[in-house]
């Protein structure tokens, strides 16, 4: 689509899920469309805040909000773009390098805890602390901490490239986690975080507050936001690698602080 300033804009037909160039999804809940669509003004409200003071304008700090056009209830074109990659495809494109399936870390996990049960047969054992040594064997063995560092290194074509591109993201990261906490924004899998290589923008798809109803929760008789995951964002190590120590206490700390005192003492 051109422009009235005769810029090109790239869309690609989907429904709530995650950009697939032009290709035509049925979702399993078209009334999630409409409420992402109200979550995207309620965004745009937030940066018009943030652009008005100094602290957020001077680090350009502002939530990340995608071109989405609705032709529909069930339908809708979304921005799409050449660079723009989700963590998901990060993982398969290491995965195929490697040679080996997507599911191998999953299938591990299962074959381990089936080897504790059969081990531990009427016995009490600690399940939290199983999991995180099948976690960090996981790490070692299948999934390093490095993939998305070494995935961003390649496509970048110098040095000076990806530092700005890790300082853009580095920023639009602390927007992304200050929304998923504030909204008690659910199931942030891989294949929903979205990162552009050329604008370095970070953002995810189905951004919806998570709201157990009556269904979900006997006896409560109005829905209330809440997040049962045991995080209140995502903050993978892979994320923390490719933002680095430094850049965890720096920008990222600095830009958490920055957005949330901005939206509590704004008049």
């Amino acid at each position: 689509m051109i422009g009235h300033d005769g810029s090109s804009h790239y869309f690609a037909i989907s429904n709530t899920g995650p950009p697939q160039g032009l290709t035509i999804q049925q979702p399993s809940k078209p009334q999630s469309a409409r409420k992402e669509e109200k979550i995207m003004q309620f965004l745009r409200m937030m940066n018009s805040i943030l652009e008005s003071r100094i602290e957020t304008r001077k680090r350009s700090l502002k939530f990340h909000i995608p071109i989405a056009l609705p032709l529909s209830t069930r339908l809708r074109l979304f921005e799409d773009d050449a660079s723009i990659v989700s963590l998901q495809d990060v993982w398969d494109h290491y995965c195929k390098e490697r040679r080996m399936e997507p599911f191998d870390p999953i299938t591990l996990q299962t074959e381990r805890l089936r080897q504790l049960s059969a081990v531990k047969a009427g016995e009490e054992f600690d399940d939290k602390m199983a999991k995180m040594e099948i976690a960090d064997e996981i790490a070692a063995k299948l999934c390093p901490d490095t993939i998305l560092k070494r995935y961003l290194e390649r496509t970048m074509p110098n040095q000076t490239s990806y530092w700005y591109l890790r300082k853009q993201i580095t920023l639009h990261m602390a927007g992304f986690m200050f929304i998923s906490y504030v909204l008690q924004v659910a199931k942030r899998n891989p294949s929903r975080i979205m990162l552009s290589r050329s604008k370095g923008s970070f953002f995810a798809t189905d951004v919806l507050p998570n709201m157990p109803g009556p269904q979900d929760e006997p006896g409560r008789e109005r829905p209330v936001i809440s997040n049962d995951e045991p995080v209140p964002f995502r903050f993978t190590p892979n994320l923390q690698t490719y933002v680095t120590p430094i850049g965890i206490e720096g920008p990222l700390v600095s830009s958490l602080l920055a957005i949330a005192r901005c939206l509590t003492e704004h008049p």
